[in-house]
C-alpha cells in the first residue's frame, strides 16, 4: 500500500503521484524498493534541454544557425523535455484539476506550457503581434529554454525525494537482516532442529548458544546470561538475563546458553515493529508544506484573474486593434507573472543554507527541516549516545578494608584483560593510564582457571588468590558480605552508575562504579536552547535513575525513562498532537520511530544506519553545540526567505499592472518583452544575491 506524506488518506497499491498535491507516493511496506520513474524521465528531460540552454543562452552557433532554425531546434527540444521527459507533472497537474486542488505541479504545468506555446507562436507569425511588442528586428524573445530549465530543476527535486526513499528503504532492509535467519528449536523428544526463523511459532522452545543472536521476542526459561542490547536499544552496558526475563530479537548473547520461549510467530520481532513504525511514519507525517503549493491555492487564480481582467480591458478601452492587444497582454501578463523569484525565494536560500551546513558538520537531507527548526517550540534529547558519550567510563573505585586502588585495579586488569565486555574496556583503559608495570602490590600475576558465572560475573585465581568480579548476585552466590557498602552502593546507583564488586577469598575487595558521562559541552548547549525559548525532554530506553541523574544535572525536568521504540514516538505524538513543533535527537535504532515522527528528526554523529536514514538532518560533529548551531543556521535561513519573499512580491506587484499595459493608457507606453525579460532576471539575481549572504555567517 503506498499514500501520500502530506495527504495521508490517500492510498492506492502501486507507486505513483498524489491526485492532490503531486507529491510521489510512499510504500508502506518497510523493505519495499521505491519506485525510480522519476530518475528515468530526469535523464531524459536533462538530455533534451541541453541544447535548448546551449543555443539560447550561450549563443555558441550564432554564426553558424539563422535564428529561424535555431528557434526550430529549441522548439522541438523543449516539447521533448516538457511532453516527454517531463510527463509525470503534467499527469499530476491534471490529477490535481480533476480534484479541484491546485498545487505546485498545477503552478509548473501552467507557466511552462504556456511559454513554450507563446514562444512557437512567437517564433513562427512574429507578425501577428502587435508592433510594440516586438524588438528592433521585427522579432520576439522565446522562453523555451526557460520552459525547459523549469521542468528539469523540478524533476530533480522529485528524483532526491526518490533517492531518500531509496536510502530509508535500504536502511530498513539493513535493519530487519540484523536478526538470524536460522533457528535452533529444541525437540519435543530432545535434541535440537535447524529451522529457518520464518516457521518459528508462539511456544516454540528455541536454544541460543553463546555468542550467537536470539531469533525471536521470547522469555528465557532455563539458563542466565549477559545480553548485548546496544544494536537495538543504544545502551552501552549489557543485560543481565535469567529466568523469567524477556529477550528480544537481533541481540546478541554473550555467555551462557539460553533456552528462550517465543513469544508469538515470526514477524512480529521489536525489531520488525520499530521497521514497520518507520516507514509508516514516512508515508504519514506530513513535512513542512512547499512554500509553491501554499501559494499555489490563491496564486494562480488571482493570476488567471488579472490575465482575464487585462483581456477584458483591452476589448473595452484598446479600441479597434484592441482584442489582439488584450489577447497578448494577457499572456504576457501569465508569462512574466510565472514565479520565477517566488519560486527561488525558499529554495536558494535553502540551498545556500545547505552548503553551509556541510562546512559546519550539519548534513541536512530534507531541506523542509530547516523552516521547522526555525519555528521549533520542544525538542526530545536521547540520553545514550545523545546527551552522553554513550559507552561506559570507570568512573570511581572505592577499595574495602586494607585494600588500595592500585592493588584492586591490578586484580581488575588481570581479570578482565582478555575480554570485549564494555566494562571490560573501561578498566582496561583506567588501568592502562593509572598503573605502571610494577605496582606496590609486588609481582604482576595473571589470571588463571577462569569461570564463568552467565548473568552474574567471573571467578578465577590471581597469584593464589580466588577472585570474583561480577553483580552483587554472584557476591551472594560466593559468600561475600557486602553490606558494610550498603549505602555507598545505593548512593552510586541514585546517581545513575552501574555498580560491580571485587572480592578476594571471600572478602570485599572494592566497588567498581561505572557512568554514561556526559558530552563535552552539553550542559552549556541545553542553557542555550533552553535560553531561546525551546522547551526540553529526554527520551530514553535506558533505567530510572540514570535518565533523572542526567536530567538534573542539565536542568532538564520532562524526563522520560524506560521507553520502547514505539513509546518514545507516542510521546512524541503527543506534544505534536498540542500543537508543538518537535524535533526529536537522537542515534539509536530505538530512536528511529521517533526522529521519523517528529515534525525534524536530528541523527547524532555516530547514530545507526536506520536513525540516519530516518532524520532530517544528520550531524558530523561530535557535541551538542553543533545541534545549537543548527538552530541559528535555521533562524537564520527564515530570516533570509522572508527577505525574498519580499523582493519576490514586490516585483510581482509591479510587473503585473506594466505586462498588463497599464502604462499604455497613460503614456501610451507598452512594455517591452525584452525589458521584462530583463525585470525577471533582475528580481532573480536580488532573490540569489540575498541568499548567498547565508554563506557568509559566522
Amino acid at each position: 500500500m503506498f499514500s501520500c506524506p502530506m495527504h495521508p488518506e490517500v492510498k492506492q497499491d502501486k507507486p505513483g503521484g498524489c491526485p492532490s498535491c503531486g507529491m510521489t507516493l510512499v510504500s508502506r511496506d518497510p523493505a519495499a524498493a521505491p519506485d525510480h520513474a522519476m530518475r528515468n524521465h530526469l535523464a531524459v528531460a536533462a538530455v533534451f534541454a541541453a541544447p535548448v540552454v546551449v543555443l539560447a543562452m550561450t549563443g555558441a552557433f550564432d554564426d553558424t544557425l539563422a535564428p529561424r532554425t535555431s528557434g526550430m531546434i529549441q522548439l522541438v527540444c523543449a516539447a521533448l523535455t516538457l511532453f516527454l521527459g517531463g510527463a509525470p507533472l503534467f499527469a499530476r497537474a491534471f490529477a490535481g484539476l480533476r480534484r479541484r486542488s491546485l498545487n505546485m505541479f498545477t503552478l509548473i504545468a501552467l507557466g511552462t506550457s504556456l511559454a513554450w506555446f507563446y514562444s512557437a507562436a512567437a517564433l513562427f507569425f512574429p507578425e501577428s503581434f502587435p508592433a510594440g511588442f516586438r524588438g528592433d528586428d521585427g522579432t520576439l524573445p522565446l522562453y523555451f529554454e526557460s520552459a525547459a530549465l523549469i521542468a528539469v530543476f523540478v524533476l530533480l527535486g522529485q528524483t532526491l525525494e526518490e533517492r531518500a526513499q531509496k536510502k530509508t528503504s535500504r536502511a530498513l532492509r539493513d535493519l530487519l537482516a540484523l536478526a538470524p535467519t536460522k533457528a535452533f528449536r529444541v525437540r519435543d523428544g530432545g535434541g535440537d532442529e535447524e529451522i529457518p526463523v520464518s516457521e518459528v511459532r508462539a511456544g516454540d522452545v528455541l536454544r541460543v548458544r553463546p555468542g550467537g543472536q536470539i531469533p525471536v521476542d521470547g522469555v528465557v526459561s532455563a539458563g542466565a546470561s549477559h545480553v548485548s542490547e546496544a544494536g537495538l536499544t543504544g545502551e552501552p552496558l549489557p543485560r543481565a538475563v535469567a529466568s523469567g526475563d524477556t529477550v528480544f530479537a537481533a541481540t546478541l548473547n554473550l555467555e551462557g546458553a539460553l533456552l528462550v520461549l517465543a513469544a508469538s510467530d515470526a514477524g512480529n520481532s521489536r525489531i520488525e515493529q520499530i521497521a514497520r513504525l518507520v516507514a509508516e511514519a514516512r508515508s504519514s507525517t506530513a513535512p513542512a508544506q512547499r512554500l509553491a503549493d501554499r501559494v499555489s491555492a490563491f496564486f494562480i487564480p488571482a493570476i488567471l484573474a488579472a490575465a482575464l481582467l487585462t483581456f477584458l480591458a483591452w476589448i473595452f478601452f484598446g479600441g479597434e486593434s484592441g482584442a489582439l492587444f488584450g489577447l497578448v497582454a494577457a499572456v504576457n501578463v501569465l508569462i512574466i507573472a510565472c514565479p520565477c523569484a517566488l519560486g527561488l525565494a525558499t529554495p536558494v536560500s535553502v540551498a545556500v543554507a545547505v552548503g553551509r551546513g556541510a562546512r559546519l558538520g550539519i548534513l541536512v537531507r530534507d531541506a523542509a527541516a530547516l523552516e521547522t527548526l526555525a519555528a521549533a517550540d520542544c525538542v526530545f534529547l536521547d540520553k545514550t549516545g545523545t546527551l552522553t558519550a554513550g559507552a561506559p567510563v570507570l568512573s570511581h573505585i572505592h577499595p574495602a578494608g586494607d585494600f588500595t586502588e592500585a592493588a584492586v585495579l591490578e586484580r581488575a586488569r588481570a581479570v578482565e584483560e582478555n575480554s570485549e565486555h564494555p566494562m571490560a574496556r573501561a578498566v582496561m583503559a583506567t588501568a592502562n593510564e593509572r598503573l605502571s608495570s610494577a605496582t606496590e602490590t609486588g609481582e604482576v600475576y595473571s589470571a588463571e582457571n577462569f569461570r564463568s558465572v552467565p548473568g552474574m560475573g567471573v571467578i578465577c585465581d590471581y597469584g593464589g588468590e580466588s577472585l570474583a568480579f561480577g553483580n552483587e548476585r554472584l557476591m551472594t552466590e560466593t559468600g561475600v558480605d557486602v553490606g558494610a557498602v550498603a549505602d555507598v552502593v545505593e548512593a552510586r546507583r541514585a546517581s545513575g552508575e552501574e555498580v560491580v564488586f571485587l572480592s578476594c577469598d571471600g572478602v570485599l575487595a572494592a566497588l567498581f562504579c561505572f557512568a554514561d558521562e556526559l558530552r563535552e559541552g552539553a550542559a552549556a548547549a541545553v542553557d542555550e536552547m533552553r535560553g531561546s525559548g525551546l522547551r526540553l525532554g529526554i527520551l530514553t530506553g535506558g533505567g530510572r535513575e540514570a535518565a533523572v541523574a542526567a536530567g538534573e544535572m542539565l536542568g532538564i525536568d520532562e524526563v522520560y525513562s524506560g521507553l520502547l521504540p514505539e513509546e518514545k514516538a507516542r510521546v512524541v505524538r503527543e506534544r505534536m498532537s498540542e500543537g508543538l513543533r518537535v524535533v526529536m535527537a537522537g542515534d539509536g535504532v530505538n530512536d528511529a520511530a521517533a526522529l521519523a515522527v517528529a515534525d525534524a528528526g536530528v541523527a547524532v554523529l555516530g547514530a545507526s544506519d536506520l536513525a540516519r536514514e530516518s532524520s532530517d538532518v544528520v550531524l558530523l560533529r561530535s557535541g551538542l553545540g553543533v545541534v545549537v548551531e543548527l538552530f541559528d543556521l535555521s533562524r537564520a535561513v527564515a530570516r533570509n526567505v522572508r527577505q525574498n519573499l519580499c523582493f519576490a512580491f514586490a516585483y510581482n506587484l509591479c510587473a503585473v499592472p506594466v505586462a498588463a499595459g497599464v502604462f499604455y493608457f497613460v503614456w501610451g507606453w507598452l512594455l517591452s518583452p525584452m525589458v521584462a525579460a530583463v525585470a525577471m532576471s533582475l528580481s532573480s539575481l536580488s532573490v540569489i544575491l540575498n541568499a548567498l549572504r547565508l554563506s557568509r555567517k559566522n
